[in-house]
């Protein structure tokens, strides 16, 4: 409604550095669609709590093993100019939870969209605290075998 050029989306917590935002940018000028990995390199969530540690990764293989994405696709700091991506394309993600992230950059992979996954820091959470709970993960995990057994079906345009 609003007729933006440029989509970005980041967390509240303070893990997300605005100063990576020009990379973004940049990346978004030359591919569809930028996501950040906390895995391209081993020390970029070197402060996080084991435990959350083991949280992300685990995610991170799943979608992996499941989906066969390559890409630390449950993220939420991206970018991308809405020119480029057809909004029908992102709004098709049917999850409202923890799995939008993934769900999205799958759909985005699999409609033929060029992905840049562009490596970051992340410093464990300023703000608040994590609304994460077991029914959350419990509730990503059923997802994400859903959308396994239909994954022919759900990335048709």
């Amino acid at each position: 409604q609003k007729n933006y050029d440029l989509v970005i989306t980041m967390d509240a917590d303070g893990t997300h550095d605005p100063r990576d935002l020009k990379k973004m940018i940049s990346a978004a000028k030359q591919y569809d669609y930028v996501i950040t990995s906390r895995f391209i390199k081993s020390d970029l969530i070197k402060d996080w709590p084991l435990f959350r540690k083991m949280i992300t990764f685990t995610r991170h293989m799943l979608v992996k093993l499941f989906l066969g994405m390559n890409l630390d696709a449950s993220g939420a700091y991206r970018c991308f100019y809405l020119n480029k991506i057809n909004l029908k394309d992102l709004l098709s993600a049917k999850n409202n939870d923890y799995a939008f992230f993934w769900e999205v950059t799958y759909l985005i992979l699999n409609r033929g969209y060029s992905i840049k996954e562009l490596p970051v820091k992340l410093i464990y959470r300023k703000l608040g605290k994590s609304k994460m709970r077991f029914i959350h993960i419990l509730n990503s995990l059923l997802y994400l075998i859903r959308i396994f057994i239909l994954k022919n079906t759900i990335v048709k345009k």
